[in-house]
C-alpha cells in the first residue's frame, strides 16, 4: 500500500493527511491540525513563516512515526504572499499578510506605469490590491530595504519546500497567482518585471507533480527512511479542483475563508466581460485553466463569530447557523466583495452601516447576521455563474462544493436556491485529496487528471442538494443584489 503525506495550510491553520492508496481506492487517515496565527507588529500583519515550519516539520514527524510507508510529502498554502531571500538564501523577514494595509493606494500608481489592459492581456487574471505584483510594487514604492538586498522572491508553498529540502523553485498554480506570469509564454513576464524594475530574481516555474527533491536528515534525523518533496498544484484551490470530480458541464465552489467559485477550462478565457468583472484564470493540476471569482466568503461569519465570543464566550458556529435558519430571509442583503468587507476593525459594525448607507433594515440579532452574510454569498455566486456562462458558452448544469464550508447546511441550501442548480457536496478534505493526487502522480500511480478524478468517484461518496420548488423570492432578491453589487 502506498502512502502520501499531504500538508494543507490556510489563512487561519494547517492540517495533514495521510493518503493510503491500495490499487483501487484512497482512504484518508488524518494525522493533525496547527493554528496559523499571523502577528502584528510596527504597523504591519505578518505571516509568522517559521511558526509555521516549526509546525510542518513536527507534523511530519508525527506522520512518519504513525505510518511506515509514506514514501513522499507536499505542501500547498494560499496564494500571492512570498518570504524573499537574501544572495545566501536567508531569509530577510517575515512575509506580509496579504490583508496588510501595505498595497494601500498602489494599484493606480502601478496602472500608470503600465495599462491595467495590459497587464491583463499578459496574465488573464483579476485585480486584487493584495496580489503579488502590488505588494512588489508597493515595496518598491515605500522603498523598503528588504527589496533592495533580495535575491530571490519564493511563494508561500514553494518557501516551506525550500526549508524542508534547500531547493529553490516555483510551481505552475501557485505563479498564476502572482499577476507577473505571462499566460502566452507560460514563464514570468519579462516585460511586467521590467516595467515594474523589480530587482529580484524568480526561480524556474515546474509543472505540478514535480518532485523537488528530499527532506533534509537533520530535520527527521531519528528516522531512518528517505521523504521525497513533490510540488503540487501548490495553489490551496487549484489542489482543491484536482480533488473534485469535475465534468465538462460543472462549476466549482471552494468553500473556506474565501469562496471561490469557477469553472475549468483547456486555456484561459481572455474576455472583455471577465476584465470588465475582475475575474480570474488560475492554473490547474493538469495544466488547465480555472475562470474563477473570489468571494469574500465565510471570513465574515468568522470574524462576527470572534467579537461575539467576547462577550458570549459559549457561542459557537453551529449556533449561528441553527438561529440563522429561524431568521427570517432577505431582512437585508450585503455585496460581500465590497471593499468595506476586506478587514474591517468590527465586521458586525460594518455589515451594520453598509445596510444603513444603502437603507436597507439593519439586522438585530446573531442569527440574522449569519443569514444576510450567507444568502448575500450565495446570489454572489449566482452572478457569478451567469458571467461564465456567456464567457464559455457551457451549460453549467450542477455545481460541486467543496473545502470546509460543506460542514455548513445554510450555505448548500442558498446557493442551490439562488442559483436554480443541484449542488453536490465533495469532500471537505478536497484540498488534500488533490495534494496527494498531485504525489501519486508523479510517482507515477495514477496517469492523469481523468483517471484520478474517477478515483476520487470511487472512493468517496456525495450528497446532493437540490433547489427548492418554491424560490420565487430569490430571483427577487437577486434583483435587489445587481443594485448593490460592485465590480470587485
Amino acid at each position: 500500500m502506498s502512502g502520501y503525506l499531504a500538508i494543507d495550510i490556510g489563512a487561519s491553520g494547517g492540517k495533514a493527511i495521510i493518503g493510503e492508496y491500495n490499487g483501487s481506492i484512497l482512504k484518508l487517515q488524518e494525522v493533525g491540525n496547527f493554528p496559523n496565527e499571523p502577528v502584528y507588529i510596527t504597523g504591519h500583519l505578518y505571516w509568522d513563516i517559521l511558526s509555521l515550519f516549526k509546525e510542518v516539520v513536527k507534523i511530519t514527524r508525527k506522520a512518519l512515526h504513525s505510518s511506515k510507508g509514506i514514501s513522499s510529502l507536499a505542501i500547498d498554502t494560499w496564494g500571492v504572499d512570498f518570504g524573499l531571500l537574501d544572495k545566501n538564501g536567508h531569509l530577510i523577514e517575515n512575509p506580509y499578510h496579504y490583508r496588510d494595509s501595505l498595497t494601500k493606494d498602489i494599484m493606480e500608481k502601478v496602472f500608470r506605469k503600465v495599462p491595467k489592459s495590459r497587464i491583463y492581456e499578459i496574465t488573464a487574471t483579476h485585480f486584487e490590491p493584495f496580489n503579488t505584483i502590488f505588494q512588489l510594487a508597493a515595496l518598491k514604492e515605500h522603498q523598503y530595504q528588504s527589496l533592495h538586498i533580495a535575491n530571490t522572491i519564493l511563494l508561500i508553498p514553494n518557501l516551506l519546500s525550500y526549508f524542508l529540502t534547500g531547493e529553490k523553485s516555483c510551481e505552475f498554480t501557485i505563479a498564476t497567482t502572482t499577476q507577473l506570469f505571462d499566460v502566452t509564454t507560460g514563464v514570468w513576464s519579462d516585460e511586467l518585471i521590467s516595467f515594474l524594475q523589480i530587482p529580484c530574481v524568480f526561480p524556474t516555474i515546474y509543472k505540478p507533480a514535480t518532485i523537488i527533491g528530499e527532506i533534509q536528515n537533520r530535520l527527521i534525523y531519528d528516522i531512518p527512511q528517505k521523504l521525497k518533496v513533490v510540488l503540487p498544484a501548490s495553489h490551496d484551490t487549484a489542489s482543491a479542483v484536482a480533488g473534485t470530480p469535475l465534468d465538462r458541464n460543472s462549476a466549482f465552489m471552494s468553500t473556506g475563508t474565501w469562496c471561490i467559485v469557477g469553472i475549468e477550462n483547456e486555456i484561459p478565457l481572455i474576455r472583455d466581460e471577465l476584465f470588465l468583472n475582475n475575474f480570474a484564470n488560475e492554473g490547474c493540476l493538469n495544466g488547465n485553466y480555472r475562470t474563477l471569482k473570489n468571494i469574500n466568503g465565510l471570513w465574515l461569519v468568522d470574524r462576527c463569530l470572534q467579537e461575539w465570543k467576547v462577550k458570549f464566550s459559549q457561542v459557537t458556529y453551529e449556533m449561528l447557523i441553527a438561529e440563522a435558519e429561524k431568521s427570517k430571509p432577505f431582512r437585508c442583503i450585503i455585496d460581500p466583495n465590497d471593499p468595506v468587507f476586506l478587514n474591517p476593525p468590527s465586521m458586525v459594525r460594518a455589515i451594520e452601516n453598509y445596510c444603513e448607507s444603502t437603507s436597507q433594515s439593519v439586522p438585530e440579532s446573531r442569527g440574522e447576521f449569519t443569514r444576510t452574510i450567507l444568502e448575500s454569498i450565495a446570489l454572489r455566486v449566482k452572478w457569478v455563474l451567469d458571467i461564465l456562462r456567456k464567457a464559455s458558452n457551457k451549460k453549467l448544469d450542477k455545481i460541486y462544493m467543496v473545502g470546509g464550508g460543506t460542514k455548513n447546511r445554510l450555505l448548500h441550501k442558498f446557493t442551490a436556491n439562488a442559483t436554480n442548480l443541484p449542488v453536490i457536496i465533495g469532500h471537505r478534505h478536497a484540498t488534500l485529496i488533490g495534494n496527494i493526487i498531485s504525489q501519486m502522480i508523479a510517482e507515477k500511480e495514477v496517469r492523469d487528471c481523468k483517471e484520478s478524478r474517477e478515483l476520487i468517484r470511487r472512493s468517496f461518496k456525495t450528497l446532493t442538494y437540490f433547489p427548492d420548488s418554491r424560490r420565487e423570492s430569490w430571483e427577487e432578491a437577486y434583483e435587489k443584489f445587481l443594485e448593490l453589487k460592485s465590480n470587485l
